[in-house]
């Protein structure tokens, strides 16, 4: 058998229990989907920049490759054709894979379908006459809902993912971000729309994880660009662009299906708009930093000097100099992991509560107290028991609740610090349920019996009335093209 491991292709024999390398790249070439032709004597590849791979023949007698696409698309998942001398393979054009033949001795290609759907190549038969393709597709439209009235109310509707959604302080108009395609997640378009209104702004094309200014006058987004993440701020009509930290600030991933980021924030406003703050690794040290809105050099908050410590979620404290933030110590098997919450000022540094388990702080119930979540197990995309427990600053803890089949990514702190929006899944369905902060029974909000739709992150209203979140839905068909020649 052949198979690829890293950038390289391998022959297994079964009998003797050998394996042979095939090939010598390293990862300067980032070779990529190696199929191996029918005579066995060459392979076909991807290789080149992320955002544009190109299809590559070699033999593998040796000699230098020879690149068959060369376009603006990123040409991927290339198979051999029985007669060795084309290669159908799937090309990203408009963030939508479409299928594609290269011919290898002449070195052109030309697209054979356009559909609206990723179209990725699966498997050739040995006449070459049956070719196997499967097309997959993410969906997400934002839904708000009453916590009173339990009215539910469609927000968007436009193809593609529109996802984790921020409401301007005012409540009247809701900024998210978009894409066609969820391996590009963090790299759509930010769009902002009047909740009862479907004229829409496009912000900005390239970002995620937007949020309004305490006034609402300005964005603060995330963006993806040259692999690292950066700050940015941008007046909500487009204007005045402007990048705030030039090195890479901390940002901690989300999972997949239904998407919810890991923490509650990964940059926070300032309560007055003035400043943001980060985490970010300097020196071999994360810390908490802070950055005037309008740029300048940042100032450095925290005091960690542990190089084995890992920094999320910073707070803004209001009506006081200091902040909260979440901190994880030990990466090695043989070191005890510790998760705490810290208070900081500036000139020194705080812990609140310290925990064995890897707890997630939720957000500020009082100046003096926070919410915090832990898992039953090790958190993941897939619902779990949570823990709610309400943490003061004097190292006091109350539980507050308990839930079966929580979305441990996606738990949300009403604005007036009351209550407590929850994920879970019953039933084979995704549903919201409210706990109040204090304690005490929980509310279904949001009922789903559709076991293939899932609601992805949630967030509040400034009223604390309304939540909104994502219907995100996920589906593939294999399909097949017969007779072709």
């Amino acid at each position: 058998g052949v198979y690829q491991q890293g950038y390289n292709l391998f022959a297994l024999d079964v009998a003797s229990k050998q394996i042979t390398q095939l090939t010598n790249f390293d990862s300067s070439n980032r070779a990529q989907f190696i199929r191996l032709s029918p005579t066995e004597d060459q392979i076909v590849y991807s290789s080149g920049p992320n955002e544009r791979l190109s299809i590559f023949v070699m033999s593998l007698r040796g000699g230098q490759p020879v690149q068959i696409t060369n376009d603006e698309a990123s040409d991927e998942y290339p198979i051999w054709l029985p007669d060795g001398k084309r290669i159908m393979y799937s090309s990203k054009r408009s963030g939508i894979y479409q299928t594609c033949i290269a011919y290898v001795v002449e070195k052109r290609s030309e697209q054979i379908n356009l559909g609206l759907e990723d179209t990725l190549i699966s498997d050739v038969t040995s006449d070459g006459s049956k070719i196997l393709f499967y097309q997959s597709r993410e969906a997400s439209d934002l839904w708000s809902v009453g916590i009173d009235d339990k009215t539910e109310t469609r927000v968007t509707s436009d193809s593609g993912l529109e996802i984790w959604p921020d409401v301007s302080p005012d409540g009247e108009t809701i900024v998210f971000q978009s894409t066609t395609e969820f391996k590009h997640l963090l790299e759509g378009s930010i769009t902002m729309r009047p909740i009862h209104d479907e004229q829409e702004v496009n912000v900005t094309s390239n970002g995620f994880s937007p949020t309004f200014s305490p006034d609402g006058g300005k964005l603060a987004f995330l963006r993806y660009a040259g692999d690292r993440i950066t700050l940015w701020t941008v007046g909500r009509n487009g204007d005045n662009e402007r990048q705030l930290t030039a090195r890479e600030i901390g940002f901690s991933g989300f999972s997949q299906t239904p998407f919810n980021r890991a923490q509650v924030k990964d940059y926070s406003w300032s309560p007055d708009g003035g400043s943001l703050i980060y985490c970010a690794k300097e020196d071999g040290l994360w810390n908490v930093w802070q950055i005037s809105a309008n740029g300048g050099d940042p100032r450095q908050i925290s005091k960690n000097t542990n190089p084995d410590t890992v920094v999320s979620c910073p707070l803004f404290i209001p009506d006081s100099r200091q902040i909260a933030f979440s901190s994880r110590t030990g990466r090695t098997a043989d070191i005890t992991k510790i998760t705490k919450i810290v208070v900081a000022d500036g000139e020194k540094d705080k812990d609140v509560f310290a925990s064995e388990s890897a707890f997630k702080l939720i957000g500020r119930k009082q100046p003096d107290s926070f919410v915090i979540a832990i898992p039953e197990s090790n958190p993941s995309a897939k619902p779990i028991k949570v823990k709610l427990v309400l943490v003061s600053l004097d190292r006091s803890t109350l539980e507050i609740a308990s839930v079966d089949n929580a979305y441990f990514h996606n738990i949300r702190l009403s604005p007036d610090g009351q209550r407590i929006a929850i994920v879970t899944r019953q039933q084979g369905g995704d549903e919201i349920r409210v706990i109040s902060s204090s304690g005490g029974g929980s509310s279904r909000i949001v009922t789903n019996t559709d076991p293939n739709e899932y609601v992805s992150e949630i967030a509040w209203s400034p009223d604390s009335r309304t939540i909104y979140y994502g219907k995100q839905r996920q589906s593939r068909m294999i399909s097949m093209i017969e007779n072709f020649k």
